[in-house]
């Protein structure tokens, strides 16, 4: 009895100690909070969450992440001062250097950080940032973090040879990643850690010392967590009353950024329960566009954007120039010139590639206050996007210019309305040009004005209008190998579709073409049986590919859009149902 008793007084606390130890530190953590100089949560300054992305849902406080211990700071609790962050070329006015002196040394074999780049945008990044540790002797030691080595941009779906992929959230429109790496250290006490700015932005939430410990990263399982809708089908019953032949008084042209066949499936599974069932998959025609830019196999967004806006191929980075860095008008401002309307629509930035390549001409896709200056320069009659208005603010008004202009007042000034939702919107009269600067919170919300953008522009010239609209999720959700972003991004294409086309049923004289500009994580889907919900996804890679892309058309002039086609072949035949020359020189 005696014997049975104290196996049942020592089976739980033999279990408690279990627990006990296992709550124990591996690592010990280091508080930043003397070098921490920015926020986690960036909703209120664009700038940073452009680059690095909102890291408010990243768990404060003693935190275990990929078998790690740190101390994460809460912004509650630092007045917004919870992590580190870096920049080398001051646009936007941030520290290039970060300063951490122990009062008491610390030891560790290996220095550990929990940290991100901002996206990688050019191939001069190489070094993230750099370390500078001084051991109580007078001794240092430097290491150099390389990007796709020793860290990852904050938007890439998978580690690194140094850089584990421990922490991840779906942040809006994309999906943000932290990332932890080794520094192996001698075997000293550390005294103090000097952190520099390298090629790129650079977040540093979390460190801690300690033994060198097997990471764990996040799995690299890709299951669609969330509940997505999306527009039905059309009937062919509905379709047959417009015919493929004939001139459209009007263009729709509806571009999904990243959105390839693979995407299609995916989202057509999980929302319709069958593949084939999107709305855009019952247009009449359809083929498939080659995208490669003029530099490279894979194209970046601003070599195919302006491909799809003026008919030339062009390095990667370029915007609306040709290989020779000469600027060629684009479908949308010979449009302009002939008389139609003309509209921009993204939820993406305005001065992001895509829009930007239908409306500007500068060397580089980075350019974003020269980009501006070409919106107030031609004059579109609609131009709405995300809520990054920076690049047309001046400085002091926490804008990116330093030529101390406001377009945004100069563009109302020259009568433009300026809307932030899709209310505002609504109030718009014909009369008044429209700029807008949105948050794009639903899959529908781009459909919605669609529907309302659409009669908005009829209404403004009696000769028709072009309208590029732009849906970006689908190339976030490719970059950050999320299928729910990747999903929603598709729907969301779908929801424009479908209100084009019902406006096109009813009107009769509008083309609606359908395409992406390049495809973006290499998606494979497959039908899951068990749960149609959630289809099979694997993504292949975090970046662009080379496959071709589907295009899909509907209403006269939609009989030019069958087959294979090159992207540059798209405007091409656009420019030539609207007997437009393409391509001109602009004389500088």
């Amino acid at each position: 009895m005696m014997f049975r008793f104290s196996r049942i007084i020592c089976l739980p606390l033999f279990l408690t100690l279990c627990l006990c130890a296992s709550a124990r530190l591996v690592t010990q953590p280091i508080d930043l909070s003397a070098a921490a100089n920015r926020p986690l949560s960036e909703a209120q300054d664009g700038r940073i969450a452009k680059a690095l992305g909102d890291m408010s849902a990243l768990p404060t406080g003693l935190a275990r992440l990929g078998n790690v211990d740190f101390n994460i700071l809460a912004d509650a609790d630092t007045g917004g001062k919870s992590c580190i962050v870096l920049e080398n070329k001051n646009d936007l006015q941030l520290a290039k250097a970060a300063q951490l002196d122990f009062e008491t040394a610390m030891e560790g074999e290996v220095l550990y950080l929990l940290h991100a780049a901002a996206r990688k945008g050019s191939r001069n990044i190489q070094v993230g940032g750099n370390v500078h540790i001084t051991f109580s002797d007078g001794s240092k030691q430097s290491n150099k973090l390389h990007l796709g080595r020793d860290m990852q941009p904050r938007d890439a779906g998978r580690s690194a040879y140094n850089a584990a992929r421990c922490w991840s959230d779906p942040n809006a429109d994309m999906q943000v990643s932290l990332f932890i790496s080794k520094i192996p250290l001698q075997k000293k006490e550390v005294k103090s850690i000097n952190f520099t700015a390298g090629d790129t932005l650079w977040l540093v939430a979390a460190a801690s010392l300690g033994p060198d410990i097997h990471l764990a990263p996040l799995s690299t399982e890709y299951i669609i967590q969330g509940n997505y809708s999306g527009p039905p089908r059309f009937s062919a019953e509905e379709l047959a009353g417009v015919g493929s032949s004939g001139i459209p008084k009007n263009i729709v042209f509806i571009i999904g950024d990243g959105m390839g066949l693979g995407s299609l499936t995916m989202a057509s599974l999980h929302a319709h329960g069958k593949p084939y069932s999107l709305a855009m998959q019952s247009l009449p025609v359809s083929g498939l566009c080659t995208t490669h830019s003029g530099s490279s196999p894979v194209t970046d967004s601003a070599a195919s954007g302006t491909a799809l806006s003026s008919g030339y191929k062009t390095y990667n980075g370029a915007i609306g120039m040709d290989l020779a860095r000469v600027p060629r008008k684009t479908i949308a401002e010979q449009a302009k010139a002939a008389g139609k309307a003309v509209g921009l629509m993204s939820n993406d930035a305005l001065t992001g590639a895509t829009p930007s390549a239908f409306v500007a001409h500068v060397p580089s896709r980075s350019m974003a206050v020269e980009i501006a200056d070409w919106y107030q320069k031609n004059a579109f009659d609609l131009f709405i996007a995300n809520s990054n208005a920076r690049p047309f603010l001046p400085e002091s008004e926490k804008g990116l210019r330093k030529d101390g202009k406001n377009l945004l007042k100069e563009l109302s000034d020259a009568g433009y309305r300026g809307v932030s939702s899709i209310d505002e919107f609504r109030q718009v009269m014909p009369a008044n040009p429209v700029y807008g600067f949105m948050d794009w919170h639903t899959v529908e919300l781009l459909g919605e004005m669609t529907a309302l953008a659409l009669p908005y522009l009829e209404a403004r010239s009696p000769k028709g209008f072009f309208i590029m609209i732009e849906c970006a999720w689908p190339d976030h959700g490719g970059h950050a190998n999320n299928p729910d972003i990747s999903a929603r991004g598709v729907l969301g294409t779908d929801y424009v579709v479908r209100a084009a086309v019902e406006y096109a049923m009813k009107n009769k004289d509008t083309l609606v073409l359908v395409t992406a500009d390049h495809e973006t994580g290499l998606l494979f889907a497959a039908d899951n049986q068990r749960n149609k919900k959630k289809p099979y996804v694997i993504y292949q890679t975090t970046g662009h590919s080379e496959t071709p892309v589907p295009i899909f058309a509907f209403g006269p002039g939609s009989e030019n859009f069958h087959g294979l086609f090159d992207n540059i072949d798209i405007p091409a035949r656009l420019a030539e149902l609207w007997e437009l020359e393409l391509g001109v020189i602009i004389e500088q």
